[in-house]
């Protein structure tokens, strides 16, 4: 095949890059969440070609001082030829060049072995936990807010527990109902659906975790990603959840995280 070729994604190769990614079951595949992706600020896709077929994809996400690789898939028949190497490695040159220290991303058990290899550090586990209409019945409070954006005040809370300054990130998950809870000025914590069918939030007070769940899921279907180890992570499994599926969680660099227990559920099923 002679030297890989690594180039940003054209306009007119976004539906062969969706169905490539819908064959290795990605999420980017279904097209509400590729146009996500594809409106944040410096968000890059990329394809490997071969005689006109794409043969490797990838993404880059730039956070400020930490990015997020998303979408390393290679073609079955073309494994094994570097070409996952060559796109990590790209994609890691692109995100140091727009400022990130700490690169992160999440990986199956093949690709950890791959990760490591090229430095990257498990610092721990993702649990997927399916959620059905119905599956809580907690009491709700009457001083839950509606949310239909978040803000400065969401931003600075969400950099308190993950270290990262996702604003742009966060900013882009508008015009749907998520649900804030406040004592005067002080924010205790927010919940809001992601871009994945999945939900975004952190609070000041672990105990308030299970009432923001099920406000947020009531009424909705979807998922929660949560971290091993943290107060929800425990919380769905002693009600009985079982996992969808996981993946490692994987650090060029240092890891942002700052405390597991406020998190309630990450961004979305390719960044965290």
């Amino acid at each position: 095949m002679g030297e890989f070729v690594i180039e940003p994604l054209s306009n007119d190769m976004e539906s062969r890059y969706r169905d490539f990614l819908r064959e290795y079951d990605f999420s980017p595949a279904d097209e509400k969440v590729f146009n996500w992706y594809r409106s944040l600020p410096g968000t890059t896709m990329y394809v490997s070609m071969d005689n006109g077929k794409i043969i490797a994809s990838g993404m880059s996400i730039p956070m400020g001082e930490t990015g997020w690789i998303g979408a390393i898939c290679t073609h079955m028949d073309y494994r094994g030829m570097g070409l996952g190497r060559a796109m990590t490695q790209y994609t890691i040159r692109k995100l140091r060049s727009q400022g990130a220290k700490s690169i992160l991303l999440r990986a199956s058990d093949e690709g950890a072995r791959l990760y490591r290899s090229m430095g990257f550090i498990e610092t721990g586990s993702y649990d997927n936990f399916p959620v059905e209409t119905g599956d809580f019945d907690i009491p709700e409070r009457k001083d839950f807010r509606k949310l239909s954006r978040l803000g400065k005040e969401h931003f600075s809370l969400d950099h308190e527990y993950t270290g990262e300054f996702r604003d742009t990130v966060l900013s882009s998950l508008s015009g749907q109902d998520g649900y804030e809870l406040t004592n005067g000025d002080e924010l205790l914590g927010f919940v809001y659906p992601s871009a994945t069918n999945g939900i975004v939030g952190m609070t000041r007070n672990e105990e308030l975790i299970p009432e923001f769940v099920s406000k947020i899921m009531h009424g909705r279907s979807g998922k929660i990603r949560t971290l091993k180890g943290t107060k929800i992570n425990r919380y769905m499994r002693e009600l009985g959840f079982e996992t969808l599926d996981g993946a490692k969680r994987m650090v060029l660099g240092e890891d942002p995280v700052k405390n597991k227990n406020g998190i309630i559920g990450t961004i979305s099923s390719s960044i965290g």
